[in-house]
C-alpha cells in the first residue's frame, strides 16, 4: 500500500510547475503576437501612404522639359558660379 499523501504532494508540485511553464509560454506567445500585429499595422499604414503618394504623382500635371533648355540652364548656372568666385 502506498502513501497517498506523498503522491498527492508530488503530483501537485509537478502540476504547479507544468502549469507555470505553460502559462509563461502562452504569455510569451501573446507578447510576440502583439508585437507582430503592431509591425503589421505600421506596414499597412506605410503602404497606404505610399499608395496615396503614387496616386498624387499619377494625377500631377507635369510640364515637359526640353533637353536643350535644361542643359542650357545647368550650363548657365555653372558659368555664373565660376564667374562669381573670381
Amino acid at each position: 500500500m502506498g502513501h497517498p499523501g506523498i503522491g498527492a504532494a508530488v503530483g501537485g508540485t509537478l502540476g504547479l510547475g507544468a502549469g507555470a511553464l505553460i502559462g509563461d509560454q502562452l504569455q510569451g506567445q501573446e507578447v510576440k503576437q502583439a508585437e507582430q500585429q503592431k509591425a503589421l499595422d505600421q506596414q499597412r499604414a506605410e503602404i497606404a501612404k505610399n499608395q496615396a503618394l503614387i496616386e498624387e504623382l499619377k494625377n500631377a500635371t507635369l510640364r515637359p522639359v526640353r533637353p536643350a533648355a535644361a542643359l542650357w540652364s545647368i550650363f548657365r548656372v555653372s558659368i555664373f558660379s565660376l564667374t562669381a568666385r573670381n
